[in-house]
């Protein structure tokens, strides 16, 4: 990429192409959601929050489109978890991030990712919601250890991986009584519950209706709300 010659960057961010054709889909643009150019200094906290998964836009943690300083990714490879096998690309490269000095987002498109309806991303296991606890504790210690202001912004993920768990679910082909008893495995884990008051009106209906199902342990909200919305659509 030029942008890493002509800056000497730690990294340098491309967009991309989504390519859904293989499932009847199409190719379409990506959006990084970031105005394009250098993020150094004090701009780079504008880079760590967007890049952290949240209701809404944000930059994508993908390694899709991404050149960087080998030097940087190594120093960060002890964070990574090789039994997280869903959001493995958050547990790497959030780390590497936070560890730039120096950042160029470019709208060059770079990278073309294609879509298959059988990849893992896809594929419901009882594992994903274990990995997602696992990222979210290593992402707190890396935070810990580079002493950024990023709490707020890591413990939202609670809420995205939340509702990510009750996508997958829902979209799984189990039996409605299994869907309802995987979405409650949520109500014993702490976090989950803890940072519900993030989640605002401007999230949307699917994170609200998700924030009551978990507030109450009453998944069957989210559920019902979920088959409305697909009747709906049709």
């Amino acid at each position: 990429m030029k942008p890493v010659e002509a800056h000497n960057v730690d990294m340098s961010i491309g967009n991309f192409f989504y390519d859904h054709r293989l499932n009847g889909g199409q190719l379409v643009q990506h959006q990084n959601y970031t105005e394009e150019g250098l993020y150094a200094g004090e701009k780079l906290i504008d880079i760590y929050r967007n890049i952290i998964p949240k209701a809404g836009n944000y930059l994508s943690p993908s390694r899709c489109g991404k050149l960087i300083r080998r030097s940087v990714f190594i120093e960060n490879m002890h964070y990574s978890n090789p039994d997280i096998s869903s959001a493995e690309d958050v547990n790497i490269m959030l780390p590497v991030l936070f560890s730039c000095k120096s950042v160029y987002c470019s709208e060059v498109n770079v990278f073309y990712y294609v879509n298959r309806g059988t990849s893992i991303s896809h594929t419901l296991r009882e594992s994903f919601l274990d990995g997602y606890i696992s990222l979210i504790g290593i992402l707190e210690k890396v935070i810990e250890d580079k002493k950024l202001p990023l709490d707020k912004d890591i413990h939202n993920l609670y809420n995205k991986y939340g509702i990510l768990w009750y996508t997958y679910v829902y979209d799984s082909n189990l039996a409605y009584k299994d869907k309802i008893r995987q979405m409650r495995r949520l109500r014993d884990i702490e976090g989950f519950g803890k940072y519900l008051f993030y989640l605002k009106m401007s999230d949307g209906p699917i994170y609200l209706m998700y924030k009551y199902a978990v507030k109450f342990n009453s998944p069957f909200l989210y559920v019902m709300y979920r088959k409305l919305h697909d009747i709906i659509k049709k």
